[in-house]
């Protein structure tokens, strides 16, 4: 018998947040948080990404997309995990970009 994964994180659970279909796609909404222009509630376009981003923020688990970690950022209470986030934000600013220069070889 498997056993349920502990959460993580004491002030965001599952129960706190909703999905509602719209036409293009879902909204996710927090209903601990004010429902504000930059901060309650995200955009996702499928159901299926609002249950795993639902999932990474209860569990502490950073996303490895731009676009989820600000909607994670936007939609989560616990300082602990916004500050995970903004550190690897930061991490990824100062990480040197590659450029491949072929010389027409």
């Amino acid at each position: 018998m498997a056993k349920k994964k502990k959460r993580k994180s004491k002030v965001d659970c599952p129960s706190d947040f909703e999905i509602k279909k719209v036409s293009d796609g879902c909204i996710l909404i927090n209903h601990k948080m004010k429902f504000l222009e930059k901060s309650g509630h995200t955009h996702i376009y499928t159901h299926d990404t609002c249950e795993s981003l639902i999932n990474m923020i209860c569990n502490h688990t950073v996303p490895t997309s731009h676009y989820l970690r600000e909607s994670a950022s936007r939609i989560s209470r616990d300082t602990k995990y916004l500050l995970m986030i903004s550190i690897k934000i930061e991490k990824d600013r100062q990480k040197l970009k590659f450029v491949n220069v072929n010389n027409g070889v």
